[in-house]
């Protein structure tokens, strides 16, 4: 009973119930506004402010990557202490020249920001730009190259995982099934993935691949490229023109239930030619899914030992887990893996870059007591 009461009051914890319902707000809280078009990887941080009696949050949601209400935007830079913009977008630029006198400005950039580079880039006045995050190494070394960054500090935090909301058990046979996650655009190589996945399938006929997220034709942006969406109609008739993948691959759609949906799912791919951090394969590690993770710019300092030099290497590993013993072996070892992103040690970071402590993390003490 006593291990059952320290379990669930973790949960009730991470979940914001266990706490004061008549709490007030003291008189020196530090006022927080968040700006973005896009906050999808920002619930834990927002959840972590809102329950932190020392902070009070506003947003200023944009509703699209340039286009703002500027009123709304002048009447926060007005009130906050700090202002964060999620995404290195035009909102920095507008921030930075409007920001107020000892007010802190901070922002993270993603990747697609220095890849373009985006027009707005050259635009920003960085030096009033407090403080540029990164989620991973790489793309801090690739801004310290190309942007004028002399006067302002950066820091890598990685994104962060609810590690308590994916300890789910396996279901049966789940090391029979593999999960890719998000498809478009098509530098996540989808095509890669199917490949592998039917070299596997020539070993052994039990494995099922399943493709979840949003279709192409979803993404009017990316649906309207001619070469892409040529690739895409390639992809699904190399799918439906092959009776053996026909009956092996399933596509289910996007949805907020991924650690329920990673139940199922014994090993986790992630194929892509570009990406920042990979949030997909880093929530399947904490389900106990092993990643197979091809090799990129930056994919080792995040994923080390599981980044993959040839695919004889990965059907090989894949195979081996055919074992139970040996799948729920490696299965905690990518969990174990993953602790260095619980939601508890990435938010005390955000926490330290909010308020400007200067409080260097290397990735080799990201761990978390799982």
């Amino acid at each position: 009973m006593d291990s059952a009461v320290e379990r669930l009051t973790g949960y009730f914890e991470a979940a914001g119930i266990v706490r004061s319902s008549n709490r007030s707000v003291p008189m020196d809280a530090i006022k927080v506004v968040i700006a973005s078009h896009d906050f999808k990887f920002m619930g834990e941080l927002v959840d972590a402010l809102e329950k932190d009696p020392r902070f009070i949050l506003e947003k200023d949601v944009w509703s699209s990557l340039h286009q703002h209400d500027e009123e709304r935007s002048r009447n926060l830079v007005n009130w906050a202490d700090i202002v964060f913009c999620e995404w290195c977008g035009p909102s920095v630029r507008w921030y930075a020249e409007h920001k107020r006198p000892g007010q802190r400005l901070i922002s993270r950039l993603h990747g697609f920001e220095l890849r373009g580079p985006g027009p707005w880039m050259k635009e920003i006045d960085w030096q009033g730009v407090d403080e540029l995050i990164f989620v991973s190494q790489h793309y801090e070394e690739m801004a310290l190259e190309r942007l004028p960054l002399q006067s302002t500090a950066t820091r890598v935090i990685p994104n962060a995982i609810d590690l308590v909301d994916f300890d789910r058990e396996k279901l049966f046979g789940a090391q029979f099934h593999i999960g890719l996650v998000g498809y478009v655009p098509f530098l996540k190589r989808p095509d890669r993935a199917v490949s592998f996945f039917e070299e596997l399938l020539e070993h052994d006929d039990r494995y099922v691949l399943h493709i979840r997220g949003r279709a192409p034709w979803e993404y009017p942006h990316e649906w309207s490229k001619p070469l892409q969406k040529q690739l895409y109609l390639d992809f699904f008739s190399s799918i439906a023109s092959n009776e053996r993948l026909r009956d092996h691959v399933v596509f289910e759609d996007f949805g907020p239930d991924m650690a329920s949906w990673f139940r199922k799912i014994g090993i986790v791919l992630s194929p892509s030619d570009v990406e920042s951090f990979h949030l997909a394969p880093a929530e399947g590690m904490a389900s106990r899914a092993v990643p197979i993770v091809w090799e990129r710019d930056g994919a080792k300092n995040i994923f080390g030992p599981y980044v993959d030099e040839g695919s004889d290497l990965a059907i090989d590993r894949v195979l081996a887990l055919r074992e139970p013993e040996t799948f729920a072996e490696e299965g905690q070892k990518a969990r174990e893996y993953a602790s260095r992103w619980g939601v508890k040690k990435i938010i005390s970071e955000w926490i330290d870059a909010l308020t400007g402590q200067n409080v260097a993390v290397k990735e080799s003490e990201r761990t978390e007591t799982i």
